[in-house]
């Protein structure tokens, strides 16, 4: 799946509208526009692990009911 990556300096006006100074923070661009999938605490609970992230973000994109390409 394709992503971009953004500094909190850079990042389109669209996703700081959704994230705010919540950052780091990890947003979907979708059909309805973007949406927040994690913020820093669901990032920190993934302590670093790969497989913790990857699960999160499927959590998270089931919870919103968007579906993976």
């Amino acid at each position: 799946m394709p992503f971009d990556t953004y500094h909190r300096d850079d990042q389109p006006e669209s996703v700081k509208k959704i994230i705010g100074s919540r950052l780091p923070a990890v947003a979907a661009d979708t059909d309805q526009g973007i949406v927040l999938l994690l913020d820093p605490e669901a990032l920190e609970r993934c302590s670093g692990s790969v497989e913790q992230l990857a699960d999160a973000l499927t959590a998270a994109a089931d919870h919103l009911e968007l579906g993976w390409s």
